[in-house]
């Protein structure tokens, strides 16, 4: 039998995942949808400016340094290629007001139980262990993201395209 890619493998693991779970299956409602604008926003955040920047810092190869940092950049200060030159966390906050949330609210929110839970994790991936194993997770939630897993509007359009 032959062996099949890391690639490969990592793909039926998120197309799995998505999948089997029941978020990605649910009908959107304005409460999932308020939800999602801001512990979305919150997330992007605290993952691209502190957490992923810990990968960043102990990886030893210059060019996926510098590789991890630029896509931080996209998600905390522009994204010229694909966000228009906003910042994700911008396009998450003009997400939220055309569903009637203010800025202010946006960005008075707190974390959830279950971001603070997921923060925790990232931490334990991405500041504790090879960086390596911190690169890995980060692909894997972010390969959600692009279309190809999961059934249905997921798999046209993705996770963010799902939810937009």
């Amino acid at each position: 039998m032959a062996k099949r890619s890391v690639l490969a493998r990592l793909d039926d693991a998120v197309d799995d995942f998505c999948r089997r779970t029941r978020y990605f299956q649910e009908d959107m409602t304005k409460g999932r949808a308020r939800m999602f604008a801001m512990q979305h926003r919150l997330n992007t955040r605290q993952r691209n400016s502190v957490l992923k920047l810990k990968v960043a810092t102990n990886c030893p190869d210059w060019d996926t340094r510098i590789g991890i940092i630029r896509a931080c950049s996209e998600e905390v200060i522009a994204d010229h290629e694909h966000g228009g030159g906003r910042a994700h966390w911008e396009i998450l906050e003009d997400l939220g007001t055309r569903i009637g949330l203010t800025r202010k609210e946006i960005r008075a929110a707190t974390p959830i139980a279950s971001t603070q839970l997921a923060w925790a994790a990232w931490e334990g991936l991405m500041g504790n262990r090879h960086w390596l194993e911190g690169i890995v997770a980060n692909t894997c939630a972010e390969r959600a993201n692009v279309p190809g897993y999961g059934t249905g509007i997921m798999k046209k359009h993705g996770w963010f395209g799902l939810e937009r």
